[in-house]
């Protein structure tokens, strides 16, 4: 299984205190990709277990379309009622993580790790969960009603300003 970038990242994840905050900071400018929902990579890796013709093969699970992460951004702040900005450089990751006290040689790596995924390019959706599992995958949208519906992203920016700080506190542990 090799899923691209899982949706429940912006929820349960390390994106899910900034979006609390209210700004989302990822150093991937604006490139695409088919970000997918964890059911989808689950009944994948489920029905690759138990049904015949899955040996050797690789999967490449996808959602259904590509988005930037502005536009992912956009949709998860619709849906939680709340405004979440995104900025895409390196230039204003560096400035969040300094600001939280990451370490300027980890934030530099950070940042370099993400500009070569950034590098890639955009991504296209593959197909296989459709292939595999006889449905298509959730839409992003689908995912970020279904998070706001049962309260993923409810709390006090203060509270989500101490959760992205202990959140990064344990990324450099």
């Amino acid at each position: 299984m090799r899923p691209d970038w899982i949706d429940q990242n912006f929820d349960e994840g390390f994106l899910e205190p900034a979006v609390r905050f209210g700004l989302v900071t990822v150093p991937v400018g604006d490139v695409r990709t088919p970000f997918v929902d964890a059911e989808d990579i689950a009944a994948v890796v489920v029905a690759a277990l138990t049904q015949d013709g899955h040996a050797g093969r690789t999967y490449e699970v996808t959602g259904p379309r590509a988005l930037s992460f502005a536009e992912a951004t956009e949709i998860v702040g619709r849906a939680a009622q709340r405004t979440v900005r995104f900025d895409g450089g390196a230039e204003a990751y560096a400035a969040r993580m300094g600001a939280l006290g990451m370490p300027e040689a980890q934030t530099r790596a950070e940042i370099a790790a993400f500009a070569a995924l950034a590098a890639e390019g955009d991504q296209a959706p593959t197909g296989d969960v459709e292939r595999v599992t006889g449905r298509p995958p959730a839409a992003f949208e689908e995912y970020a009603a279904a998070a706001a519906a049962r309260g993923a992203w409810r709390a006090s920016r203060r509270r989500a300003r101490g959760a992205w700080r202990a959140s990064r506190r344990r990324a450099r542990a």
